[in-house]
This record gives C-alpha cells, structure tokens and sequence, in this order.
C-alpha cells in the first residue's frame, strides 16, 4: 500500500514511527539513500555493503517478526506530478528488491511517497538531502549480530527513561491528530511483479530451448565452442529495469574476466523478460520510458564489459522480448526471475 505524504510531514511521519517504535519496546533501525536529480536506481553494491553493515541477512528477515517500511521523497525543483512518480519509483525500487531477491518472505506493509520533501515556500532549489529513499526495519525477536552487539552496552532502563517514554507517547497523541496519509494509486508506478509489457503483432510463438545449454556462474565455467548458448546463472534484473539485481555483481565481474582471460572470444549477448501475455511482446524500461527493455538489459551488460576494456567489436547483442523463455509457463516469482535475464551466445572462439 502506498501512501502520499504532502510536503514537509516527513520529519514528523518520521519522529511517528522512531517514537511508536521505542515505545512499544520494538527495536529500529534505518538506512537511507540519496540521489542526483532524477535518479531513483541504488546501487547494488551499495545496497548489499549497507545491508551488510547492520546485519540484515536473509536469516534475519526470516527469524524475526519483521516491520518493513519504505519512503521516497523527492526535493522541490519540478512539477508536482512528475515529483509523485518520481517519489514512487525510488519507494518502489527497493521494494522490488524485497520481492525478487533473498527477501522473499519479507512482507512491506507500507510505503511512502513524499513528493517535495520540506517544500515550504515558492522557488525552493535543489537540496539532495530531500532526494532520498529511507529503509526503516523494526523486530522483535532474536537481535541481528549487530544489534545483539550493541544491546551488551545499552543502559539499563531508568524511571527517567520511563517517564520520557510517557512524554513521548502523550506527543504521538498529539502528532497523529494533525497528520493523516491519504491512501492514493501511484499510476507511473510499476507493479512490482512482471515486467509491464506492450503489445506488439506477430505470428512467432514461443521458443524453448531445445538443447541443453551450457551453465556459466561463479562456482565453474564450462568449455565454450562456437555456437553454444548460454545460460549466465544469476544474471538477473530488477523488474522493469534494466538494471542487475545486486547479486549479479559476482557473475557480471567473473564474465569480464572470462573475455579478458580469451581475448579471440566473441560473443552476442541476448536478453529476455518475463510475464508476457504474448511472446513479442517486450518490457517497459521505467527508467528510459521505451518499450526496449529486453534489448536494454543485454545493451546493459555490453556496455558494462565495454566500459571496463573489452573491445566493442568483439560484442554484439540483441533483445527477444519473450520469445525465448526459460520456464512457461511461469507460476511462481521464482518462474518470472529465470525469465527475466541475459544469456548468452558464442559467435567466435
């Protein structure tokens, strides 16, 4: 559920949900994320390091009565349409991590959208400190390692603890009289879910494979002659990006290596999406607002090996929309993420 906080109510939804949190004897923390203008990706390696830091693992999420919210704000320069949807795409962004990666079972049960962040007044300018994603996590349950760390030096409870926490609760009463989020449909947003998808007419029909193919991933990497398709295991995106998911950072690295270690190796890099409703049907690119996104994701890693020394004559690539999927049909997220992906195929050895 999203929510569309006006203005500058985010130091208060904030100080809310901090204040009803310690009150109720639950344990917080946060993490936020800021942008250049417009920007609403997190890089993935960023993510995993901060995720790392305060001991957010899968096991974590998995083993504690969780509380997930999420909040992304935008500064004042821009209409107030286009800063709702941008707003929502970096709310929206993490939350898709949650949905496709390790996180699974993780349950968000709100996210904020808060379009001019401390936007008081006519003519304010760009403040990249109002250009944010927040990621607050309360539990209850066993603490997280680093949680658990720092509880052994936490004071004990004091009656004037006690009595703050009572001054507290009395100005929440107050707070949650003059602030009430309005329940909105974010349009621009995409469903976190499958890749939005165009209609485009053509009579072919879905390819699978028939042949085995080869599997490429951090463990091994198998002989490679001409003419042998594929499979980069973990090389997965975001849905409705072209963007790799954080833990494609491996496999994306190892793949470099792989055509620096060959350098007579060519290769045409092939990209797919998932939930089609017809085979030609390609994706929606949020971030570009084409109708390429298969053909993005495979320009995504091109130029990702482009950029750090493998010659552009040794790579070609193209898109298949959903030509060419893995699994149909598909029945599980797990289905949509091995079809949302980039393979690849030996042109020259």
């Amino acid at each position: 559920m999203y929510f569309l906080i006006r203005h500058s109510t985010l130091a208060i939804i904030s100080f809310l949900l901090c204040a009803q949190g310690w009150a109720q004897s639950s344990r917080c923390d946060s993490i936020q994320w800021t942008f250049d203008v417009n920007q609403f990706a997190i890089d993935g390696d960023n993510l995993l390091a901060d995720f790392a830091e305060k001991g957010w693992t899968p096991d974590f999420f998995q083993t504690n009565n969780i509380d997930v919210t999420i909040y992304g704000a935008t500064d004042c320069p821009g209409t107030f349409e286009y800063n709702t949807a941008l707003a929502g795409y970096r709310a929206q962004y993490l939350r898709n991590y949650f949905e496709v990666s390790a996180f699974p079972y993780t349950t968000i049960e709100n996210s904020y959208i808060i379009p001019e962040r401390n936007c008081v007044s006519p003519g304010q300018g760009y403040n990249r400190e109002d250009r944010v994603t927040a990621l607050k996590v309360c539990w209850t349950g066993n603490a997280s390692p680093t949680e658990a760390k720092q509880s052994k030096e936490q004071p004990r409870e004091t009656p004037e603890v006690t009595q703050e926490i009572t001054e507290t609760e009395e100005r929440i009463e107050e707070v949650v009289a003059d602030v009430t989020p309005v329940e909105i449909q974010v349009e621009p947003v995409p469903d976190p879910a499958p890749d939005s998808v165009k209609v485009v007419k053509s009579d072919a029909g879905y390819e699978l494979p028939t042949k085995p193919k080869k599997t490429f991933n951090e463990e091994s990497t198998p002989e490679l002659n001409k003419g042998d398709e594929v499979i980069v295991e973990g090389l997965n995106f975001y849905p409705g990006s072209h963007r790799t998911l954080p833990e494609a950072k491996p496999i994306l690295k190892k793949l470099l290596q792989m055509m620096k270690d060959n350098p007579t190796l060519q290769i045409e890099i092939q990209g797919h999406v998932c939930c089609a409703s017809k085979p030609n049907e390609d994706g929606l690119d949020d971030e570009t607002g084409d109708f390429k996104l298969s053909w993005n994701r495979a320009q995504y890693v091109r130029d990702y090996l482009i950029q750090n020394g493998i010659a552009e004559s040794r790579i070609s690539f193209r898109g298949f929309a959903m030509t060419r999927p893995l699994v149909f049909p598909e029945k599980t997220i797990q289905d949509q993420i091995k079809n949302r992906r980039v393979e690849i195929l030996i042109t020259a050895e």
